[in-house]
């Protein structure tokens, strides 16, 4: 019998990994297909996975347990050749969990939420980019309550891309735009 769901984990991770990559190339709309279709896949393979296990007669706890087996293995290497599926997919979830985690917890922010409202009533990045759509997935940078902070994010418009890196000021109060650099504009071809 075929295991369909391997290829499922297989192709999601890879796409995921394909569309995570994309993201820091500043390459949209792209890699929102890989960022949001990838986990898609793998979650239907994991569920075929798991389902499998059902009808063998295992349950949640046997996954487990096969799990906790990688890393008794891993000190053997038997991981290498016996556990791989296991280990990757174990690792693409993690990855893709604590990546839209920290991107949740980032974009919730009021340092990111301060730098995309003046990007969003920048004349110039608007005359440039066209009307902002949405900004990318990645957020990256040096994050602060209550001091100086410093963050790098995509901005998608309707006519190109850009990078920008904001630095921001907590006046006590709120914080406040010190300034932002926009870099790597990439213009669509009119």
């Amino acid at each position: 019998m075929t295991k369909h769901y391997e290829k499922f984990i297989l192709v999601g991770s890879i796409i995921w990994s394909i569309g995570f990559f994309l993201a820091v190339g500043i390459v949209y709309p792209l890699a929102f297909i890989g960022i949001y279709a990838g986990p898609v896949l793998l979650a239907f393979g994991l569920i075929g996975w798991y389902i499998s296990y059902r009808r063998e007669g295992k349950g949640i706890s046997d996954l487990i347990s096969e799990f906790k087996g990688i890393f008794t293995n891993m000190s053997k290497m038997k991981f290498v050749w016996s556990e791989t599926l296991k280990f990757w997919a174990l690792w693409f979830v993690l990855w893709i969990v604590f990546t839209f985690f920290i991107m949740t917890v980032s974009k919730s922010s009021s340092v990111f939420n301060t730098a995309t409202k003046h990007a969003l009533t920048d004349e110039n990045l608007i005359n440039e980019l066209g009307e902002i759509k949405y900004f990318g997935f990645l957020v990256g940078g040096h994050f602060s309550s209550k001091g100086n902070s410093d963050i790098t994010f995509s901005i998608i418009g309707e006519n190109g891309v850009s990078e920008a890196k904001a630095y921001l000021y907590h006046n006590g109060k709120h914080h406040k735009v010190k300034s932002i650099e926009y870099r790597n504009k990439i213009n669509k071809s009119p």
